[in-house]
């Protein structure tokens, strides 16, 4: 386990049923950090907090753990072994009880935002490998401006003011805060749907699904969806 996760990296715990197979409705999730790694399958972890107060979780409960690790997202299933304190600091010992996984499951699962972007449309037989190119030359291709409504490791939806037909290439240029700073991502793709807006008038939305992307690229863009949704789930939270 210490070759996957470490101290320090950030965890979600999403309260699960007695029967440890599906999670409760509503979803409850709280937020934790790894503060050491236990032998037999065990973490100690940091007390959840939520607006400034600190949430006792009860002893025998089960929850499934998604970790922020810098090879990805993992998770796994564990229940609630010890809690007590330490120094004037509350913490959690948890059991894990299934094997750790490479997180897939919202690969293309749509994050809604609202994000600036670029993109092209690629002539057929063209040969351009814009990410091999000077930034100054990029600049001089055909980009236009289009707003991204929604993201995931797939595709994306764009609203802009020029049509598509299904099945055009196209190539996207966008930067992603990421919490390793902004990078900039050319990924190409294709229109799987092109229908107008039912909001606006003279806007398109078009439905991309990304055809030469790497695992690297995608990876990427999942944490950065689970990371902001769980900025924005801590925010409303307080």
């Amino acid at each position: 386990m210490k070759e996957v996760i470490e101290i320090g990296n950030k965890l979600d715990l999403i309260l699960m049923d007695r029967s440890m197979v599906k999670e409760v409705q509503p979803k409850k999730i709280y937020f934790s950090q790894i503060a050491d790694i236990l032998k037999d399958s065990k973490l100690k972890i940091n007390m959840p907090i939520e607006g400034g107060r600190i949430i006792p979780l009860e002893v025998g409960t089960g929850y499934s753990l998604c970790f922020y690790t810098s090879s990805g997202l993992y998770q796994c299933k564990a229940t609630i072994v010890e809690r007590y304190k330490e120094n004037n600091m509350f913490f959690l010992v948890l059991e894990r009880k299934t094997p750790l996984s490479k997180l897939q499951r919202r690969q293309f699962y749509r994050f809604n935002c609202m994000m600036e972007v670029q993109y092209r449309s690629i002539l057929e037989g063209e040969e351009i490998d814009v990410k091999e190119m000077e930034r100054a030359e990029v600049l001089k291709l055909n980009w236009s401006k289009a707003v991204m409504i929604d993201l995931s490791g797939g595709g994306m939806k764009l609203a802009t003011t020029l049509q598509a037909n299904k099945q055009d290439e196209v190539q996207i240029s966008m930067v992603l805060p990421l919490s390793t700073g902004a990078k900039q991502y050319y990924i190409k793709g294709v229109v799987v749907a092109s229908i107008p807006s039912a909001n606006r008038s003279n806007v398109f939305e078009h439905r991309i699904e990304f055809k030469d992307i790497t695992n690297q690229e995608r990876e990427e863009i999942i944490k950065y969806i689970f990371e902001e949704e769980r900025r924005r789930r801590q925010k409303k939270l307080g």
